[in-house]
């Protein structure tokens, strides 16, 4: 399934980024902001998405929303967007001491 990632919490779906992270399906709320935690840090080492800089989710259910900020997405206009760090195993610039040179 190119573009869709799932977590799973012993072999049972919780949570699916499908379109490559614009649509998020939520089986199970309850231990949701567990499972976007670690899909952050997975995105972080280029484990999931490891060709996108940025995830934009554009749907998702409502009740997720604090659950999104709380992994580390940040709320842009109605979305949710997750950008990957730049030391995080970005093979471009790496220009720490002027940000603004990037």
């Amino acid at each position: 399934m190119h573009g869709t990632a799932v977590a799973l919490k012993r072999g049972t779906p919780i949570a699916v980024f499908e379109r490559k992270g614009h649509t998020l399906r939520v089986f199970d709320e309850s231990v949701l902001t567990d499972a976007l935690t670690a899909f952050t840090e997975a995105f972080g080492k280029q484990s999931i998405f490891p060709t996108l800089n940025r995830v934009t989710v554009k749907r998702y259910p409502p009740a997720a929303a604090q659950a999104l900020a709380d992994a580390g997405f940040k709320r842009a206009m109605l979305d949710y967007v997750l950008y990957r760090s730049l030391t995080s195993g970005h093979k471009g610039n790496q220009n720490t001491e002027n940000p603004d040179r990037l």
